[in-house]
């Protein structure tokens, strides 16, 4: 892009005035170049120069020594074991001796890290987290919780639950305060990353694909489900008919409301208790059989290999689940994007003519709100609407948006609600969200959000909140039960409330949670909290565009080409 004149007359009349304020103003204050905005963000971060180290290390000392307090308080009748005597011993002071060398030549290696806190560093798509996720992850870190079972994690486990209801309400799922029975509830976890979560989508959505098929099949051969051989099922064409007339391809492409009831109706209308119903589906389903069983027992060799969509510039993530899941790699099918880095629509629907054809199941269709290296936002609405066209004819697929990255973006569309209003958040939002911050074309695939099956979305990226910290949210909760192994040894059923048993992972941090709640405590997810942070980002990264463009003078010409177009 070759710079205009009237580019280098607004760089010079901008060097111009930021030269005058340099000159009037104290030098701890030549930043704070916009007002309010830069002083009210200055308290959720530690800061480039560290400002904020006092704020850090009186938190830190206050977790520590509150967690200090409660290990004295637990039985305070019992017998200390590092006595007095104890730490005057050789031994002792040795092991503290080697402890702090040990530490202090950590420290020091330590300082080799790459900056992400400096503004001057933009080579990783990495930067600074926020304080309160920090001192969160900090002080729940002296816990050492497992959210992997609720025994396990009494605390963490809750927190974990609430921030997955402010993962949905963000991203436009709607969370019900008080459920009815029918209301379909969205669910979010925390996962270790966005690899994760999207590897859990992908094997959510193959369950949930072949599951309809295998219940017809259990229901037409075993006597304990004999009850439910009349259950019936709304087709995609709204006609009702009974599970057991449907021919394969009908059972394919059901939707995915109808198909996850299906358990919960043959307990209420059929009398069949749910842990019948999962006993004798064991033989019946791809998580019982594995890919290969199921179609050489139910699909035979008439029915194609199942396939995904996907954009080419999707993350590596999505071979890998492929591979793991026993889909293949062969049958995840990169699309080509445009010259924008975007899913081409047309190609999609290449896709699924020649999947109607020839009746190839679509396991799913992936859109990415963010894509790694570009930066770029599929056209997620478009999908979703390309979607009702194929039901009508009757092909369905799961539809997954991996947001790792943009999914906190949709904070901008979210206005605040409630106390948080009144205590300023409208002011805060026409204080410091610019308008200019998402193009009408970003917004409309934010607003797409709410009707993908699954999200991805990281925390620890645009959430900027420590490692591991991912997250995955589903539209409907019933999808979690897809990828549930109950291990009796860490989960007893009842009425405790885990998280752990549902997903890939098994052990994992209670600290992750706790870091995501309290920045979310503080940095609300919306336009008063992470919606004035990105729309910052937003608005000086366009900053950041047009000072690159503007570069070249006419003593040293030169052209500028930014590799995603704009």
């Amino acid at each position: 892009m070759r710079p205009t004149r009237s580019g280098r007359r607004d760089r010079a009349a901008f060097a111009q005035a930021l030269e005058r304020h340099h000159r009037a103003t104290p030098r701890h204050q030549a930043l704070d170049l916009e007002g309010p905005g830069t002083t009210s963000l200055a308290a959720w971060f530690l800061g480039p120069k560290a400002e904020n180290q006092r704020t850090l290390l009186n938190l830190v000392t206050q977790a520590i020594r509150t967690h200090g307090q409660e290990r004295r308080d637990y039985y305070p009748g019992d017998p200390a074991w590092v006595t007095p005597r104890v730490k005057q011993s050789k031994a002792y002071r040795e092991g503290l001796a080697s402890l702090e060398q040990h530490f202090r030549r950590l420290v020091g290696r330590l300082r080799g890290s790459v900056p992400f806190y400096s503004y001057r560093y933009q080579a990783h798509m990495l930067w600074d987290f926020t304080l309160p996720s920090l001192v969160g992850y900090i002080a729940a870190l002296l816990y050492n919780q497992n959210n992997v079972a609720a025994e396990a994690s009494p605390v963490t486990t809750l927190l974990e639950m609430q921030v997955g209801n402010d993962l949905c309400a963000m991203l436009g799922y709607k969370v019900p305060r008080r459920p009815s029975s029918g209301t379909i509830v969205p669910w979010g976890h925390i996962t270790c990353d966005g690899s994760m979560a999207n590897i859990e989508s992908m094997w959510a959505a193959r369950n949930l694909k072949f599951y309809a098929l295998g219940l017809a099949r259990a229901l037409a051969a075993e006597p304990s489900l004999a009850a439910g051989c009349n259950i019936t099922v709304r087709g995609l064409d709204g006609t009702v008919r009974r599970l057991l007339d449907l021919d394969p391809w009908a059972l394919l492409n059901l939707g995915a409301d109808e198909v996850l009831a299906l358990p919960g109706r043959l307990a209420s209308e059929c009398g069949i208790d749910s842990a019948a119903v999962d006993a004798a589906m064991q033989d019946y389903t791809v998580q019982g059989l594995g890919m290969a069983g199921f179609r050489r027992r139910f699909l035979g060799g008439a029915t194609p290999e199942p396939c995904v969509l996907g954009p080419a510039t999707m993350h590596y993530s999505w071979p890998k689940a492929a591979a793991l899941l026993g889909l293949g790699e062969i049958n995840l099918h990169r699309i080509h994007v445009d010259l924008d880095g975007r899913l081409e629509l047309a190609l999609v629907r290449e896709h699924l003519e020649r999947s109607l054809a020839t009746k190839r199941p679509v396991v799913m269709a992936v859109a990415v709100l963010g894509s790694t290296e570009e930066s770029a936002v599929d056209p997620l609405a478009d999908l979703v609407a390309l979607r009702k066209t194929y039901r009508a004819r009757g092909l369905n697929f799961y539809i997954h948006c991996d947001a790792a990255w943009g999914g906190y973006f949709a904070s901008l569309l979210r206005r605040p609600a409630g106390r948080e209003r009144v205590a300023g958040g409208d002011h805060h939002t026409r204080h410091f969200v610019p308008e200019m911050a998402l193009s009408r074309y970003v917004t409309r695939q934010l607003q797409a959000l709410q009707h993908a099956d699954s999200i991805t979305v990281d925390p620890h990226k645009a959430g900027c909140v420590p490692y591991p910290a991912g997250a995955l949210c589903y539209r409907n909760s019933a999808m979690r039960s897809l990828v549930s192994l109950k291990a009796p040894v860490v989960y007893h059923g009842g009425v405790d409330p885990t998280v752990g048993v549902y997903g890939v992972e098994g052990s994992k941090p209670g600290a992750a949670a706790a870091a995501v709640y309290l920045s979310h405590r503080v940095i609300r997810a919306d336009r008063s909290g992470y919606g004035r942070l990105l729309g910052k980002c937003a608005f000086n990264s366009a900053r950041f565009y047009a000072a690159l463009v503007t570069l070249a003078t006419d003593d040293d010409p030169f052209i500028v080409v930014p590799f995603q177009r704009l």
